[in-house]
């Protein structure tokens, strides 16, 4: 299991037709502890 942290979304003004209806974040990889473990995914 991967463990993040979101920190924002996307916003696009065309997406695939099976993205329809969901929400797109950017994430960042946390250690156990909560620290930023990694770039923004």
């Amino acid at each position: 299991m991967l463990l993040a942290k979101v920190v924002g979304t996307v916003v696009a003004t065309r997406k695939d037709p099976r993205l329809v209806s969901n929400k797109l974040m950017v994430v960042r990889p946390v250690d156990p502890r909560g620290k930023a473990d990694g770039n923004h995914l």
